[in-house]
C-alpha cells in the first residue's frame, strides 16, 4: 500500500455515494454548512448506470447541475463490461469531468445478478479488459470502490493481480462482502491483508459513525490515504467538521444537541429547496419524507416520526423537524 505518513498531508475525507440520498441538492447543502477549507470533502455521485443503452438521464442530469457549483464532485459508474464502461467514461467526460469512480462494491443483488457492482469481482475477463481500457485513457483518472467480495471475504485475491495492473488514483474498501450488505462482522484481518498486497492507495468505508473512529483509524493504520463515510455521515452530517475541529485544532467533539440542530437544519435547507423546485406535493413528500426518517431517526422521538410517516404537507414536515435552538 502507497504510504500517507508525511504529516503535512492530511487524510483525504470523502462523503460516499448513496442512492436515493446524496444527489447534488444534499451534497450543495452540506457542503455550504460543513465543508470548510479546512475540512474538504470530495464528494461522489450516486452511480450512473446505463438504461436502454444509455446511460440513464437524470445521473448525467445529477452531475451537471447548478447546484455541484460549491463542492468537489467526482461522478460514479457502474457497469458490467467494457462496452458499458466505455460510454459511461465518455459521456461523463464530455460533461468536463476527469475523474471517474469505478462501482465494484454495490451489493443490490440485481445488480450483482447482472455483473455490476460486486458482481464486477466475478468476471475477471471483463474486469482485464476494462484494466486496458482504463490505463489507455491517458487524460482520465480513475478510482475503484469495491467490497472484499460476493459470498466470501478473501475473494479480492483472485483479482488483486488486475486491481495492482490499473492505473488508480485509489481503491476504497468495505471490508464486507455483497451478501452482508450493510450487516454483520467487518473482515478486518481481511482488509490487512489486502492492504499489504495492494499497491494503491486505500481509503477506509464501513461504519464511521463519529470523528473519534476516523482519528483511530488514522493512527491505527498511519498510512491510510483517506476514509469515505455514507450512512454514518447522514446520520451525523458534521463528521467530518467535528474530526477537522478535533484533529487540527484540538477542539472538543460538538455537544447532541448541537449536532442535532445542525443535521435538522441540512435537512429543513434539502426539503425547503425540493418544494420549491419539485412539482407537486406527493412528489415533494416521495423525496422529502425518506431522507428526513434517515436523517432524523435518531433525533426525534417516536411519536414525531410517526407523524412524518404520515404527513401530508410539506409545511407541516418541516414545522416537524424543528427543535426548539439551544
Amino acid at each position: 500500500m502507497n504510504s500517507n505518513n508525511n504529516p503535512d498531508i492530511k487524510l483525504r475525507l470523502m462523503a460516499a455515494p448513496m442512492q436515493g440520498y446524496t444527489q447534488a441538492v444534499f451534497r450543495h447543502y452540506h457542503a455550504a454548512l460543513f465543508n470548510t477549507d479546512q475540512t474538504d470533502i470530495t464528494y461522489y455521485s450516486p452511480f450512473i448506470r446505463i438504461e436502454k443503452g444509455m446511460p440513464r438521464k437524470r445521473d448525467i442530469n445529477d452531475i451537471t447541475s447548478p447546484l455541484n457549483n460549491n463542492h468537489t464532485l467526482i461522478p460514479q459508474i457502474i457497469c458490467r463490461d467494457c462496452d458499458e464502461f466505455r460510454v459511461l467514461v465518455e459521456t461523463i467526460k464530455q460533461q468536463g469531468y476527469n475523474d471517474i469512480d469505478l462501482n465494484m462494491g454495490c451489493p443490490f443483488p440485481p445488480q450483482v445478478k447482472h455483473g455490476r457492482g460486486s458482481g464486477l469481482m466475478a468476471t475477471a475477463k471483463e474486469l482485464e479488459s476494462i484494466c486496458r481500457l482504463m490505463n489507455d485513457m491517458e487524460d482520465t483518472r480513475f478510482s475503484i470502490k469495491m467490497r472484499l467480495g460476493i459470498t466470501r471475504p478473501d475473494e479480492w485475491k483472485q483479482i488483486i493481480h488486475i486491481l495492482n495492473e490499473m492505473l488508480l488514483q485509489h481503491i476504497t474498501v468495505h471490508p464486507r462482502t455483497a451478501t452482508q450488505q450493510y450487516r454483520g462482522e467487518l473482515h478486518i484481518n481481511q482488509l490487512e491483508t489486502l492492504m499489504h498486497d495492494i499497491r494503491h492507495n486505500i481509503v477506509y468505508n464501513g461504519e464511521i459513525t463519529s470523528p473519534e473512529q476516523i482519528i483511530t483509524l488514522q493512527n491505527t493504520y498511519p498510512g491510510l490515504y483517506g476514509v469515505m463515510a455514507g450512512r454514518g455521515m447522514l446520520n451525523r452530517p458534521t463528521i467530518f467538521s467535528e474530526y477537522t475541529g478535533i484533529a487540527l485544532r484540538g477542539e472538543a467533539p460538538y455537544v447532541e444537541a448541537e449536532r442535532n440542530q445542525a443535521s435538522l437544519r441540512l435537512l429543513r435547507s434539502i426539503i425547503i429547496w425540493q418544494s420549491e423546485h419539485l412539482c407537486g406535493t406527493n412528489q415533494i413528500l416521495a423525496h422529502a419524507i425518506p431522507m428526513a426518517l434517515s436523517m432524523s431517526e435518531n433525533i426525534l422521538d417516536h411519536k414525531t416520526i410517526k407523524q412524518i410517516k404520515k404527513v401530508t404537507s410539506v409545511q407541516k414536515l418541516v414545522d416537524l423537524i424543528t427543535l426548539p435552538v439551544v
